[in-house]
């Protein structure tokens, strides 16, 4: 498993000073993020790891109805660490008018979290992990909620807040205020997630607002990073189009598609088509591997294997040979993924594919790697699945097949392993545009300019680098990095403003430093954490004694705050 350098977590949470407001609970120990990671198997104790799927759920909010949340920063409102800056609007409204009329500025240290966020917390507590006291279900915490904020600084902030319609919690959560006038956004927030997993996967879930053992499951299995599809356009189709066109083989150039055959019949999927008066026929199909068969009057019957996906079209045209002409044809085969010509991001990958011949079966299917004798390929209903390791640089794949008749085809694909890493440039603003960042190895150095949203991509050949990023009115941030032979590198890099302490060193990680870096800035951050009942941190975490979370919340009295862990 390779280690991505996640240092916003550590360079906001645990370089700085503490002071006596700071929560109970600190963002700390990034966990070690993999390509593919979900979040039920998200470590570490810092709910970022999750911000990609946390976006995607303040959007379907906003889907399910437009403005439920909306960015409450501004003119003298900050956040801290993970805090997601969101708020129902009448909330948002009545904290910029405690801001405008106290003529100062404001810190939040927690406002609205997603479900993601709040299943890590109650996942962290249930393993003992991360000082959290107690958590509550998703959706069931204030913070579900779109109008609650946690405010260190809370004793100067009482009858401010109050003024404008804010309640504070009291003494048992002292940072805590709720804003009841708003909607509660609770169980919307459950329903947000359920409509965002039915959107992406096949087995859907009731969408009822719920936090059951499904959801809770799904939310286990759901990507770190996000899903594939999201937002308020049209959702994808489960199905995805089979077409082709059944034609005459000419002998003499087995390419030539040109005399389709009218009124074919082509059985695909158990569903029976005819072709059209150019031989194309055409089916929608949900996602799998299928044989299309083939037949025409004078012809003999023709087989094809394809791979279906959802949402995109699928060529699978079938040759039909003359009724007692010789079979002079190799097996057909398709590489679907990978695309030929490719540059991936890992060496080692899997491929997928189908092999069929038109008149028989295959006999067998080989590939040779870079020139290396030709390995076995198993097939399964026409599909084949490999997983091959490539070497950094070009590659060279060659299928081989040969059908029981003796006739051989062959496929030869380019590849291409761009070593490297990918990240992205953050401040405590957000992405960071136009920050150089630069890879310096042995006697030379390559930089590029982050884009609009802080990401940047840089090629870079195996070996030991020295990564720096700095930007205007940011600090130099400056670290090693260690390029594999394994997978493209990624890093995210959190820059800090230029009065505080350079983070040279400081808050760095990297392949084979991450460890170090990080125990040494969590027992700071423990150290100066204030003791239980002082605060309360990001994951509800924390003048309770209760041991266990609770599992529904009561209602309160009219005019009361809710309970909120």
């Amino acid at each position: 498993m390779r280690t991505r350098l996640l240092l916003s977590i550590v360079c906001f949470s645990a370089c700085g000073p503490a002071g006596a407001d700071d929560d109970a609970y600190v963002d700390h120990e990034p966990g070690v993020w993999r390509a593919g990671l979900t979040a039920g198997e998200a470590g570490g104790c810092d709910t970022s790891i999750v911000a990609g799927l946390t976006g995607q759920l303040v959007a379907e909010l906003n889907c399910i109805t437009p403005n439920t949340m909306v960015d409450f920063r501004g003119a003298n409102i900050t956040v801290s660490g993970a805090v997601q800056p969101y708020l129902h609007p009448s909330a948002a409204n009545a904290l910029k008018a405690a801001v405008a009329a106290s003529g100062t500025s404001i810190s939040l240290s927690s406002a609205y979290r997603s479900v993601a966020q709040q299943y890590l917390l109650l996942k962290w507590f249930r393993a003992g992990q991360c000082g959290i006291q107690a958590a509550a279900l998703p959706g069931n915490s204030n913070h579900q909620s779109g109008r609650a904020i946690d405010v260190p600084s809370y004793s100067a902030w009482i009858s401010r807040l109050q003024a404008q319609g804010w309640t504070w919690f009291g003494s048992g959560d002292a940072v805590h205020f709720d804003f009841l006038a708003a909607p509660n956004a609770g169980s919307t927030s459950v329903l947000a997630f359920q409509k965002l997993w039915n959107k992406n996967n096949p087995n859907k879930l009731d969408e009822d607002g719920d936090w059951g053992p499904l959801t809770e499951a799904a939310m286990a299995a759901s990507p770190t990073t996000g899903f594939a599809v999201s937002g308020c356009g049209p959702v994808m189709p489960m199905t995805g189009t089979l077409k082709g066109r059944v034609y005459a083989v000419n002998p003499a150039d087995p390419m030539d598609l040109s005399r389709g055959l009218a009124g074919a019949t082509v059985v695909a999927g158990g569903k029976t088509l005819t072709a059209d008066a150019t031989g194309l026929y055409e089916v929608a199909l949900p996602a799998g591997t299928y044989t299309v068969t083939a037949s025409s009057a004078g012809f003999e019957v023709g087989t094809v294997s394809r791979m279906v996906t959802a949402g995109q079209i699928v060529w699978g045209s079938v040759g039909l040979t003359a009724s007692g002409a010789p079979d002079t044809v190799g097996p057909e085969i398709v590489l679907v993924s990978p695309a030929t010509a490719s540059q991936v991001a890992a060496a080692e990958i899997t491929l997928t594919g189908t092999a069929s011949d038109a008149r028989g079966t295959v006999a067998s299917l080989k590939l040779s790697l870079n020139g290396a004798p030709g390995a076995d390929l198993q097939l399964t209903q026409g599909a084949f699945s490999q997983t091959v390791k490539l070497v950094p640089g070009a590659n060279a794949l060659r299928f081989t097949a040969a059908d029981d008749r003796g006739n051989v085809s062959e496929l030869d694909v380019a590849l291409t392993f761009t070593t490297g890493v990918d990240g992205v440039v953050f401040s405590m603003e957000g992405g960071v545009e136009a920050a150089t960042v630069e890879a310096i190895g042995a006697g030379w150095s390559v930089s590029v300019q982050s884009a609009a949203d802080g990401t940047f991509h840089l090629d870079l050949l195996p070996g030991p680098y020295t990564l720096r990023a700095h930007a205007e009115g940011l600090a130099l941030f400056e670290a090693p990095l260690q390029i594999g032979v394994e997978r493209r590198e990624e890093a995210t890099l959190s820059l800090m403003p230029e009065p505080m302490a350079p983070v040279k060193g400081g808050c760095a990680s990297a392949p084979g430093v991450l460890l170090a870096g990080v125990l040494l800035l969590v027992a700071r951050a423990r150290s100066l954490s204030p003791r239980r009942g002082e605060g309360r941190g990001e994951g509800d975490a924390l003048t309770s004694s209760a041991a266990t979370p609770r599992r529904r919340r009561t209602a309160p009295a009219p005019g009361s705050p809710s309970p909120r862990r």
